[in-house]
């Protein structure tokens, strides 16, 4: 009873995974590296460090955790030069990937061509023909 969406899910299925990947990769590979660099710039993990309570001037402290605030310092992330250069050539050997995966997607694409257009006018040639053998 389920075979009928036996054959369409065969199909379905692994062409959804692989446009949900090459699209995913798409927006990865196009993402320019200034952008990378911003983004790993505000993810790095923060520093903290201590300021002293400031109300109407200082107070005296004696020391103890409570005197002081623990305050998130910005940690500066620095890419070199070379570092940028290595990322944009490493994203341009990924773009010039992508582009062959999405090529070698086109053999899959032309089976499926075939099988949906071709084959079933084949079969409507041959099968006159055989009916005309067998009698």
């Amino acid at each position: 009873m389920a075979s009928w969406l036996y054959t369409p899910a065969l199909t379905l299925v692994p062409v959804a995974v692989s446009i949900g990947l090459i699209y995913a990769s798409c927006r990865i590979v196009n993402t320019s590296v200034a952008d990378l660099v911003s983004a790993a710039s505000q993810a790095a993990p923060k520093v903290v460090g201590a300021a002293e309570r400031s109300t109407q001037g200082p107070l005296p402290t004696t020391g103890a955790p409570e005197d002081s605030i623990q305050v998130p310092l910005p940690s500066p992330v620095v890419f070199s030069k070379e570092q940028i250069e290595s990322i944009s050539a490493v994203y341009s050997k990924a773009k010039v990937w992508l582009w062959i995966v999405i090529a070698l997607h086109a053999i899959p694409g032309i089976l499926v061509y075939f099988n949906l257009r071709k084959v079933p006018k084949l079969w409507s040639r041959i099968w006159p023909k055989r009916t005309l053998i067998s009698e």
